[in-house]
């Protein structure tokens, strides 16, 4: 490689932008609990840690549940499991930060992404993965992958309460039965 091409790399590389360096994802709690035929909300924290004063854009997120998660789970509440979650995202997260370190828009923390359970979801632990797409100022920032900000969380599904005090109250009254007859 000779001097003049070296220059001229040295020259272009800051312009090119590193997608997704700049940008943290914390799902707080990664775990969430519901019941078949209901739905978890994740919340988290989102932090633009450039401090160069340019734009971070929040464009969608991608959702993917790790089978058996993905026959259970989707992010719309239809089910359809080619939508995209992002009405909820959309409504809830800012579509930018700018990470300068002083005006506090470096950072959004609150709701990020819904998950609906099927009412047909056997009783388990689910897994996933979770990553923003978008990127800084540019005309390929429109829905790349903002790494390293994938998060991995978990929905456990439990059995309805109504149902388990049901159980409880008939496991009661076959003891109290059990000791009239004995």
């Amino acid at each position: 490689m000779g001097p003049k091409l070296i220059v001229l790399l040295a020259l272009l590389l800051p312009a090119v932008p590193v997608f997704g360096q700049g940008l943290q994802m914390l799902l707080s709690p990664a775990t969430e609990t519901s019941t078949p035929n209901g739905s978890v909300i994740f919340s988290g924290t989102l932090v633009d840690t450039d401090t160069d004063d340019s734009f971070l854009f929040l464009n969608d997120i991608s959702v993917v549940f790790t089978p058996p998660a993905d026959s259970y789970l989707s992010v719309d509440p239809t089910g359809d499991p080619t939508s995209s979650p992002n009405t909820f995202f959309f409504n809830t997260v800012s579509g930018d930060l700018i990470g300068d370190g002083v005006t506090g828009d470096d950072t959004y923390t609150g709701p990020i992404f819904e998950v609906y359970i099927a009412p047909d979801t056997p009783l388990g632990d689910y897994f996933g993965t979770t990553n923003i797409l978008g990127g800084y100022d540019g005309p390929d920032a429109d829905f790349n992958p903002l790494l390293p900000t994938a998060a991995s969380f978990e929905v456990v599904v439990t059995p309805e309460p109504g149902v388990f005090l049901l159980t409880l109250a008939g496991l009661a009254g076959l003891a109290i039965m059990k000791r009239r007859w004995a």
